[in-house]
């Protein structure tokens, strides 16, 4: 993680806010990418097609 740049204690409250959505969008990433795969194989495996 790189340095926090923002000054001052607003400063470092938003920094902390920005980490927390930051990790929640690549957990939520993580899941529509695993969704996604599970689609993919699901309708490969329906029209008999290998993967």
């Amino acid at each position: 993680m790189s340095r926090n740049k923002l000054k001052g204690s607003i400063g470092y409250k938003i920094h902390a806010l920005l980490c927390g959505a930051g990790h929640d969008m690549r957990i939520t990433n993580r899941k529509l990418r695993k969704l996604f795969s599970f689609f993919t194989e699901s309708k490969a495996s329906y029209f008999g097609l290998s993967t």
